[in-house]
């Protein structure tokens, strides 16, 4: 027998803290901060919160990657729900002017 509603056994969704760590290609410095604000307002979109934003800065990478000896670093402090994290994760990737990433999860 059917009650023609569903209902969600797990009830909301909880904010989980994450810790995004991006590398950009030292030439795409506009690009760069464009990315991160983009990024910031897919966090936003999906009910999520930036807690905290900073530029690193250019630092030298330990081996190259891409051909890069040098990258733009950016750090990204949010909450999102973990069902959201994938589409996330999705855009990070699609992004050609990231060369490397590290999304963690705070415990």
């Amino acid at each position: 027998m059917s009650l023609g509603c569903t209902f969600d056994i797990l009830g909301p969704q909880i904010m989980s803290d994450y810790e995004l760590v991006l590398i950009f290609s030292p030439k795409t410095l506009e690009a760069a901060d464009k990315t991160v604000a983009a990024l910031a307002k897919v966090v936003t979109g999906a009910k999520g919160k930036v807690n905290k934003q900073e530029s690193w800065g250019e630092r030298a990478l330990s081996y190259p990657i891409k051909k890069y000896t040098e990258g733009l670093y950016y750090f990204i402090d949010m909450s999102l729900e973990p069902g959201e994290l994938s589409r996330f994760e999705r855009k990070v990737k699609m992004d050609e002017s990231i060369i490397r990433y590290l999304l963690v999860k705070k415990a």
